[in-house]
């Protein structure tokens, strides 16, 4: 009798557990759970790209405080920067940059991860119209020429044209909103 008492509770206990895990149940409104999984994991990726950007922007103002562009010379001049703000300076002369495995973009951060930081980067390119990429990773394609992994995003601009970057995140020491743009495309402010 004992044993049969002893069973029930680490029966009832083991149900109790299933039922409070944060997976997804399947046998009663799996899909729903799913989502909400997904999205938490969503919501963290955002926060941290956030604290990535937040980061970034506190080390270049540390690091390298003089660069930024005068912001009332910019006010005062609308044209000095193609008429919104961008910096044609801050666009890549070498027709490869971050077009091919052997020549990536290099990025990286002194804190956080290196996909936040190649995510900064790619919010921060502007198509030839000065408006945003879509973007997404398609994975990584093994190592660069120094080694590192490098990663290959897929980008649509707003005419529907399709490019491919590769990314190498391993670089502390370059900011990613101090890279360069790949020739033909923008890095907004």
């Amino acid at each position: 009798m004992k044993t049969k008492t002893v069973c029930l509770s680490l029966l009832f206990l083991l149900i109790t557990a299933f039922e409070l895990t944060p997976f997804p149940s399947f046998a009663q409104d799996g899909a729903e759970q799913r989502r909400r999984v997904r999205g938490d994991a969503a919501q963290r990726m955002v926060d941290e790209a956030t604290r990535a950007v937040d980061q970034a922007n506190r080390d270049r103002r540390r690091i390298r405080p003089n660069v930024a562009p005068d912001r009332a010379a910019q006010q005062t001049d609308p044209g000095r920067y193609g008429g919104d703000d961008i910096n044609p300076a801050q666009t890549s002369d070498d027709p490869i940059y971050g077009y091919t495995r052997e020549n990536p973009v290099k990025l990286g951060g002194e804190s956080g991860s290196g996909a936040a930081y190649s995510h900064v980067y790619l919010k921060q390119l502007r198509d030839k119209n000065r408006r945003p990429f879509k973007y997404y990773r398609v994975g990584n394609v093994g190592a660069g020429p120094d080694g590192h992994i490098t990663d290959q995003y897929k980008l649509t601009d707003s005419d529907g044209s399709e490019f491919t970057l590769f990314i190498d995140m391993y670089h502390p020491e370059k900011n990613p909103l101090d890279c360069l743009a790949p020739k033909g495309m923008f890095m907004a402010p």
